[in-house]
């Protein structure tokens, strides 16, 4: 397993052949600290194992799973996963998303490193240029992607059936309804 600092933290990379056993063994740590049971515990299994399979269907691009200790506190705190791309450039934190090209109209599965909840110490205060790698535009067509892309997965249909999750707000939805507001919208 790599480790690595970002941002004065501690993160954990999973490799893939390692995915089902480090969250087997991340949920067991959830478990014990929580004291269970938990009233979500199936809602929160599923949570783990919509990331583990996004992950697992793109590992062979550099995509990732990775989990830090917030605070650095491995005694006391519950691990939190986090999307991590693994390229060229080293390690950098992501955001799965769905992004349309403002030129053709193409949907595309994309990492965002830009969505500031991933950079905890930061907040909205995170500033893109801190990213080591470079924004990418449209596959297609080369045109602007109505979010921050740092790779660019299959193209997708607007109702695209993949689910995927927010580590910081907890959801889990289908990647075609993430951001459709925002995608969408941008001119």
């Amino acid at each position: 397993m790599d480790i690595f600092i970002d941002h004065g933290q501690k993160i954990y990379v999973i490799e893939p052949c390692e995915l089902d056993e480090a969250i087997e063994r991340l949920l067991k740590e959830d478990w014990e600290r929580s004291r269970g049971p938990w009233a979500h515990w199936d809602w929160h299994l599923q949570h783990y194992y919509d990331c583990r399979d996004f992950v697992k269907e793109y590992s062979f691009e550099g995509l990732r799973l990775g989990y830090c200790y917030w605070n650095g506190n491995e005694e006391k705190e519950s691990a939190t996963l986090m999307y991590i791309y693994k390229g060229e450039y080293g390690y950098q934190r992501y955001q799965p998303e769905r992004a349309k090209c403002l030129e053709c109209g193409t949907y595309w599965h994309i990492a965002n490193p830009s969505y500031y909840d991933i950079y905890p110490n930061y907040g909205r205060d995170f500033d893109i240029s801190e990213v080591k790698y470079p924004l990418l535009c449209c596959p297609e067509c080369g045109g602007k992607l109505s979010r921050d892309s740092i790779w660019c997965g299959r193209k997708v249909d607007f109702n695209c059936d993949t689910r995927v999750c927010s580590f910081i707000t907890g959801k889990s939805t289908l990647l075609g309804d993430w951001k459709k507001e925002e995608s969408d919208n941008v001119e």
